[in-house]
């Protein structure tokens, strides 16, 4: 398990940004702080105890979503684009398998919320997983996938 400590301030640069970047680290920083507290927890154990606080009973189809992306991170070619076009990134990064079982993943999870029988809380599970959609929607906009 790798993480970078990179995260901008909130709210830096002023201007507007479709995802902030804490945002999209919120699993990272969550990882960062927990192992900070255990430097033997297992990145399994963390990720399961995320996935059913954030996505209740979506839990198991996000921790497939979340276990399936690390894979392709982590077979990607030079997993960093620090000065690389994010286009380009994306033209090695994103694959059309993992793409289309990611999204499916994503549709079980809604799935599985929409039995959330209290509103708020089905509510914020949506949200979440309509979250990590728009994060990968924006790796797919560099290199479009289509699914069957």
């Amino acid at each position: 398990m790798g993480w970078y400590s990179e995260v901008r301030p909130l709210g830096h640069p002023a201007k507007d940004q479709p995802i902030d970047n804490w945002t999209t680290n919120r699993m990272a920083l969550y990882v960062a702080a927990q192992s900070l507290w255990d430097t033997d927890v297992r990145f399994s154990d963390l990720l399961s105890d995320w996935a059913a606080v954030i996505y209740g009973p979506a839990a198991p189809a996000m921790v497939n979503y979340h276990n399936l992306l690390e894979k392709a991170w982590q077979k990607a070619p030079n997993t960093t684009y620090f000065l690389r076009p994010a286009k380009k990134f994306a033209q090695s990064f994103v694959a059309a398998d993992w793409v289309c079982r990611a999204k499916a993943y994503l549709e079980e999870a809604q799935k599985a919320a929409s039995g959330i029988p209290e509103n708020k809380k089905r509510s914020r599970v949506y949200e979440q997983i309509l979250l990590e959609e728009k994060m990968l929607n924006n790796w797919i906009e560099f290199n479009p996938v289509k699914c069957k």
